[in-house]
């Protein structure tokens, strides 16, 4: 934020907010010991993916004996779709053991605060992304509705916490043009009440 120009007492303010932060993981309805909340951890498909255009569903490059770099390739059908996996005899996996313990598989899973899905669509991690950004937007509303401060004070603030909290991880994503349009659709509604 200072490398923004943000004022100083707006960076202690903001700072203020993550000192001694700490968090539980909650498992069932029991919860972890307590540990210290300082760097995320980034997932998602990445750029190793790719999207079949029949099933929708994304995989790996390296799961489909795909060589070299991957080019923006209009149409892709994957191994089950193309006939050259046999899903016939296929049973769905219902768990997995890990360490001597049972796992169940789900098809969604929240992780440090972004929705994972089994088919490697970013749209519910876009949700989640969406609705921390507007939690972030009405912890700072006191500071971005302030009419004393101007608009480029305002904006600098915005892009540092809210626009960040947003767009965390994004660089994972594989973004659709309506994932896009909910993205630029939710920062409009933000900078119109900002600037209000």
């Amino acid at each position: 934020m200072r490398k923004l120009g943000i004022d100083e007492w707006l960076v202690r303010a903001v700072r203020a907010m993550y000192r001694d932060a700490f968090s539980k993981v909650r498992v069932g309805n029991e919860y972890s010991e307590e540990f210290r909340v300082q760097a995320g951890v980034h997932q998602g498909v990445g750029r190793n993916s790719i999207r079949c255009t029949q099933c929708k569903l994304w995989t790996h490059k390296r799961c489909n004996n795909i060589k070299g770099r991957l080019t923006r390739k209009l149409v892709f059908v994957c191994g089950r779709c193309s006939g050259a996996i046999n899903t016939e005899n296929m049973q769905k996996t219902t768990s997995v053991t890990f360490q001597g313990e049972k796992l169940e598989v789900v098809d969604s899973f929240r992780y440090l605060g972004d929705k994972v899905s089994s088919g490697g669509s970013c749209t519910e991690s876009i949700a989640t992304r969406i609705r921390i950004a507007w939690a972030k937007f009405r912890e700072l509303l006191p500071l971005l509705a302030t009419k004393g401060l101007s608009l480029r004070v305002k904006g600098r603030l915005y892009d540092a916490c809210v626009r960040t909290a947003m767009l965390h991880d994004s660089e994972t994503w594989a973004v659709s043009a309506e994932d896009m349009r909910k993205l630029a659709r939710n920062e409009v509604s933000m900078l119109r009440w900002m600037s209000n």
